[in-house]
Order: structure tokens, then sequence, then C-alpha cells
């Protein structure tokens, strides 16, 4: 019926199968493009003859085509409401520095509470964690670990992490109930890991959130502008009651106007 297939639409139909589009468009030698031609030949064939049976015609075809369009143009329209929006640039840091966040530990464990605080104590009137660590050792009252590791939030104990999440470094946590005891844990320092698959990720979170807020936005705009809810009319209605549900169906009260439209009724 004089339908042509153009290189461009070739081309095309190459890059979606993963072949290079600029090595398809300059050369066609040594390349085999049978299948992907036999491919569109197909389709262009399949429609002609869909078109020759009337298929659009029928009433199941026509409702997917509507619904298709229904689709298409609610896209279009959120697209529309959303194309400026980008990322929470500040939020994302934040959750990237928290999600990152690698500490540099020591710990002081101690079997008794008392001694857990007095060790707590003395580092608030002063004494540095250094001497206090050295003298519980030595009195056999705590253990622990004299050399600092790094730990992510992930390999950390729920209050640990807890309680080391608001130090800066050279900061010692208040004593933490753990198991057989109570450990106060010091930040030798604190550094960021570098994970841009986190970042993109948090990215793409942020920018899902501050689109859906700006389409609720733009949907309470519309309705504010074009239509009217009558809530003591909504409000009133008692959808639960099945004596009730046949007639709530005949019910034709206008629920919400809408300027240009049909009005939603009951």
């Amino acid at each position: 019926d004089g339908d042509e297939i153009t290189l461009a639409q070739l081309n095309s139909a190459l890059a979606q199968t993963h072949q290079a589009r600029t090595a398809a468009a300059d050369s066609a030698k040594g390349k085999d493009f049978g299948p992907v031609l036999e491919r569109l030949l197909e389709l262009r064939l399949l429609v002609a003859e869909a078109r020759d049976m009337e298929l659009d015609s029928l009433p199941d075809v026509k409702q997917a085509i509507e619904t298709f369009k229904d689709m298409q143009l609610r896209e279009l329209v959120e697209y529309r409401a959303t194309v400026g929006v980008k990322p929470d640039a500040m939020e994302v840091e934040q959750r990237y520095r928290d999600a990152t966040r690698e500490w540099k530990l020591r710990s002081v464990r101690f079997d008794s509470e008392a001694d857990a605080r007095a060790f707590h104590e003395a580092l608030q009137a002063g004494k540095g964690y250094d001497a206090l660590a050295k003298e519980a050792f030595a009195s056999k009252k705590g253990t622990g670990t004299e050399a600092a590791d790094w730990a992510g939030a992930s390999k950390l104990a729920r209050r640990v992490r807890d309680a080391v999440a608001g130090l800066v470094a050279g900061g010692t946590t208040a004593p933490v109930p753990v198991d057989g005891g109570f450990a106060l844990v010091h930040v030798d320092a604190i550094r960021y890991a570098e994970a841009p698959a986190v970042r993109a990720r948090l990215e793409a979170e942020s920018l899902d959130r501050r689109r859906g807020e700006a389409l609720l936005k733009y949907r309470a705009d519309l309705t504010k502008k074009y239509a009217k809810v009558d809530l003591k009319l909504l409000q009133g209605l008692d959808f639960e009651s099945p004596s009730r549900f046949d007639a709530l169906r005949k019910d034709k009260r206008a629920v919400v106007t809408i300027r240009g439209e049909k009005p939603i009724t009951v």
C-alpha cells in the first residue's frame, strides 16, 4: 500500500536491540539487518491486516484505545506539572552523609553499671578518655579495644549506632547497655565513604517525593479552579449500608460539579 520503512526507523529498531546507533547509521557493510527488518515488516503487515479486518471498530479494541489515550494524557499532564522539579539537594546531602558515615571507634565495657557510670562521670569532670581507659583495663574492671577500628552504621548494634550518631570526633557516649554489661564508646574520627550508587538512589527517592508533592499541589490548584465539592452531601452518604446501596446507585445528586465537564454524582 505504498507504506515505507525508512533508514531512520531501521536505525531506531537496531538501537533498541543494543547495537551501536552510530555504526548502524554509518555503514551497513558486515551487518545483518535481516532479523530486525523482518520484524518491522511483520509489524506493518499485522497493522495492515488489522485495518482490513476493521479491528479498530470492535468495542473492546475501541475501549482499549480510549484507555490508552487517557493514560498517555495523564502521563503528559503529570510530566508538564513536574518538568521543572529537582531533588532537594540539602535533603539528599544529609541523607547521603547519614548513609555513608563511618566512625573510628574504641570502647570500654563494664560488667557493673555503677563502674560504667563512674567512668562517665569522670569523663564529664574533665579527665581524658585514654587515661580512664588505661585505669579501667589495669584494674580489670573494664575490658575493650585499645586500638580503634572503622565501622559503618550497618556494622553497629542499633543502641551503639544511635549513641554515636550525634557525636563529633573526640566524643564518648554515655553507658550503653550491651550483652552482659555496659559500654562507653569513644569516637576517634569520622569519615564519609564514596558511594555513587547510594547518592543516585537518594536523589531518585527525593525526586519522586518532590514530584508527588508537586502533583498534589497541582491537583489541589485544579480542584480549586474548576471543581466544587458538596462536602455536606458527601459526608452524609452511608456507603456501608447494604439496604441503601441500590438507592445510592440511582441517586443523581451532584457530589462534585466540574466546570466544562459532567458532574460526579452519588
